[in-house]
């Protein structure tokens, strides 16, 4: 069976099996939420299964990880309860401590990351004293049996091997990604390039990859192939956990032209408001935080540009509804006059000259578009911290994320950057 095959088989099971999903709670379950909950655990399993041979995940008596985990545990746990503790409290669970608490019944296993073992919407409400929605009993014994076990070599034959380069500028970008096929071989290039190095590995698979499709089941195989690709690629005793793939591969359609065809990376920042949370009908500090961390960002890096009035994933929401809150003549000079006011209050020190703000149109909705230059000197976010007093973050760039520096780290940015 190849890659695509596998990939595709699971898909098919997902779907044929959705009606007979089991809740908890519901007396109606969504189709396509059901398919999405069956397909996320079939994903699941095989990437443990592809897995095993990094010996990552070990059971007790020394025995073969997931053979054992098939076997009727001496615990009172349906089978497909077992595996939601070992996805939700084992390899979605950073805390080492509170893995230890489960391992009586998963075993040694360590953290992979979140977003693929974090429970999803629907998961968790259907939560009841741990555990999730059923799945059918023929998909149980399909995880169970050859029909996920062929993950193990149909996926694992195409990692890469050499030496290809890859251009740490580089961003791929698939806007209609469909189950992954771009993205993946974008992914192999740079399993190959990072030459042994996990971390460099991890970094780039977050920082260099983005993708967009409608299909909720096309998007979830091109997260685990990524993932897939992430963790079987590296050679530590231990795994570097990788980042969210639900921000790098996301569900929506990307607009032909215009603002939503750019897509989120270390010049480029989308915000759906300033500090107008519309779902509260009340203004948010943190919203404006980000934005105001994202601007320092900017200045200390490459600059860039931030757009307010988009979502994440590129959709055009537009900034009238929060002009509508500003009860004067002219709101969009009142709201540009609080946008720099909290630039002079929280931004150290002030950009005069690197910022500029302008008011554009896109798809018939109003779109502030913030250009930010590079600052020569170090740009600090002013803010309180939790104990009430003012703290200095030094931010920067990393890929399409915005980091706040500490320690070591922020010593040797505070030095290279006046040039010490």
């Amino acid at each position: 069976m190849s890659t695509a095959e596998w990939w595709d088989e699971a898909r098919r099971v997902a779907e044929d099996s959705a009606e007979r999903v089991r809740t908890l709670g519901r007396a109606k379950v969504d189709p396509t939420e059901a398919a999405a909950f069956v397909h996320r655990f079939l994903l699941r399993a095989g990437l443990i299964i592809a897995l095993e041979p990094q010996r990552w995940l070990r059971e007790p008596t020394g025995r073969p990880y997931w053979a054992s985990l098939c076997e009727a545990p001496d615990v009172p746990y349906r089978f497909d309860q077992r595996l939601s503790l070992l996805f939700f409290s084992g390899l979605g669970q950073p805390s080492r401590r509170a893995r230890q608490l489960v391992r009586s019944q998963i075993g040694d296993v360590p953290y992979l990351g979140t977003g693929l073992f974090d429970p999803d919407t629907f998961e968790s409400d259907q939560t009841e004293g741990g555990a999730p929605a059923m799945i059918p009993e023929p998909v149980v014994e399909w995880i169970r049996s050859d029909g996920a076990a062929r993950l193990a070599t149909a996926s694992l034959a195409g990692l890469a091997t050499g030496s290809e380069c890859w251009d740490s500028s580089e961003h791929v970008h698939d806007p209609e990604c469909g189950r992954g096929d771009r993205l993946a071989e974008a992914a192999l290039r740079i399993a190959s390039a990072s030459n042994g190095d996990d971390r460099l590995l991890v970094a780039r698979l977050d920082g260099s990859l983005s993708g967009l499709d409608s299909d909720v089941l096309n998007v979830q195989t091109a997260r685990f192939r990524i993932a897939l690709i992430g963790l079987a690629s590296q050679s530590g005793p231990e795994p570097v956990p990788l980042l969210d793939l639900r921000r790098t591969v996301r569900v929506g359609v990307a607009a032909k032209s215009g603002v939503s065809a750019l897509v989120e990376g270390a010049r480029v920042e989308f915000k759906a408001a300033f500090d107008w949370n519309p779902a509260k009908g009340q203004r948010s500090g943190d919203l404006q935080a980000g934005v105001l961390r994202t601007i320092a960002a900017f200045l200390n890096t490459e600059g860039g540009s931030l757009y307010i009035g988009v979502s994440d994933d590129g959709t055009v929401t537009g900034i009238e509804e929060e002009l509508a809150t500003l009860s004067d003549a002219d709101p969009r000079d009142v709201f540009e006059g609080r946008i720099r006011e909290a630039l002079k209050n929280h931004v150290e020190p002030l950009p005069l000259h690197l910022v500029e703000l302008r008011f554009i149109k896109e798809q018939s909705k109003e779109v502030i578009r913030i250009d930010v230059l590079p600052s020569p000197g170090i740009t600090y976010f002013v803010r309180k911290g939790p104990d009430g007093r003012l703290q200095e973050d030094v931010c920067v760039r990393d890929g399409n994320r915005t980091l706040s520096l500490s320690g070591r780290a922020r010593d040797q940015f505070v030095v290279r950057k006046s040039g010490g």
